[in-house]
């Protein structure tokens, strides 16, 4: 149950203009107005995804990640809200 697999629904196909993103640096959030779904992952349904964000750290092998795995962070993480 702990790694079940997510399905993303809809984010094969292009965005349109509405879409925008924001860079802060050491954080790229992108806003979804078009219709994007996640599902799965032992979630209690399909939800629509409404943002994309992305956190890195300062270099290619610190911990940028604000979650971790097992007590293990990473370079890179991503969420979906």
């Amino acid at each position: 149950m702990e790694y079940q697999e997510l399905t993303l629904d809809g984010f094969d196909a292009e965005s349109s203009n509405k879409t925008s993103m924001k860079n802060t640096g050491k954080t790229v959030a992108i806003f979804l107005k078009d219709d994007y779904f996640v599902r799965g992952a032992g979630l209690p349904g399909r939800f629509k995804a409404e943002k994309v964000e992305f956190h890195w750290g300062q270099s290619n092998g610190s911990d940028g990640s604000e979650h971790s795995i097992n007590g293990r962070r990473f370079p890179v993480e991503v969420s979906l809200s």
